[in-house]
């Protein structure tokens, strides 16, 4: 998957961009679930070339959001 469709996603889910370091954008978002509680989480995104499929499930499971927000 490219970066920026990643990023398009995140975006849309309530993620911001807090900063960047080099070619890696770091996300903040606010996830909340069933309950209603909410929790902070931080995603990183390397903006350059393809998201290996290992790292794309990482930031599936950091991201909070589940597989199927990232399923085209």
């Amino acid at each position: 998957m490219k970066p920026q469709t990643v990023l398009k996603i995140l975006k849309d889910n309530g993620f911001e961009a807090v900063r960047q370091s080099g070619s890696h954008i770091i996300l903040k978002g606010e996830i909340e679930d069933e309950h209603n509680n909410s929790s902070l989480r931080i995603v990183v995104v390397a903006n350059h070339g393809e998201i290996p499929v290992g790292t794309l499930r990482d930031i599936v499971n950091r991201s909070g959001l589940g597989r199927n927000a990232f399923t085209q």
